[in-house]
């Protein structure tokens, strides 16, 4: 089987003048998108507002119509017992949910621990990484953990310096 061989990638560029001149070409290709994106958001916009004028009137009777069913089902809903109910155009789903309120986390505790509902309690163990960072990484190696290093390179062309 042949293996593959990797090849390093040599750069184009020649010197940092060469650099320059690819941030330039850079530059006026970023004014150009830019130039483009905002002529199809501003076409974007003038639809979506038109759209909206259009549409207002019927949106109106939409949710006229959903606050009545939804009005309807809240005056008739022992019949459904917290089912869904489906119909000829569509289907009505009633759902009950509840949601804890704790107004003092610090007393609620207390009392939990003293009515002995200790399964109510969680106890959670995290690692501290930033007292991890000090450590060398010999260190690191011996509780299982390590370090990674990176490197970016970041290019921000200077779009003013064309003007």
């Amino acid at each position: 089987m042949a293996r593959a061989v990797k090849t390093k990638e040599i750069s184009t560029l020649q010197s940092w003048d060469d650099v320059d001149l690819a941030l330039e070409g850079m530059c006026e290709i970023d004014i150009m998108i830019k130039r483009e994106e905002t002529k199809l958001n501003d076409a974007i916009k003038t639809a979506t507002a038109e759209s909206l004028l259009i549409t207002a009137p019927m949106r109106a009777t939409r949710d006229f119509h959903e606050a009545q069913i939804k009005l309807y089902v809240t005056q008739n809903k022992a019949p459904m017992k917290n089912q869904s109910k489906k119909l000829n155009f569509g289907m009505i789903k009633l759902r009950r949910s509840s949601r804890l309120n704790i107004r003092n986390t610090e007393h609620t505790l207390n009392l939990l621990k003293e009515q002995h509902m200790y399964e109510c309690i969680k106890e959670v163990e995290q690692i501290d990484k930033e007292a991890l960072e000090k450590y060398p990484d010999t260190e690191l190696g011996k509780v299982g953990a390590s370090r990674t290093y990176s490197e970016s390179i970041t290019v921000t062309p200077d779009w003013e310096a064309l003007r």
